[in-house]
């Protein structure tokens, strides 16, 4: 278990390789995707209310 998925970041790879079958990779990889789709909309240098 993770406190946050940017604990993920750089390992999401090892993570996928130890899903169960390839649906919960599949479901595990798009959920990632997305969040990091997300903080690169969203990135900013100001960290003061994260």
């Amino acid at each position: 278990m993770f406190g946050e998925t940017s604990e993920l970041t750089g390992g999401e790879q090892i993570v996928a390789a130890r899903c169960a079958n390839d649906s919960v990779r599949e479901r595990f990889q798009f959920m990632f995707d997305r969040y990091q789709d997300m903080i690169n909309r969203w990135k900013t240098d100001d960290i003061s209310e994260s």
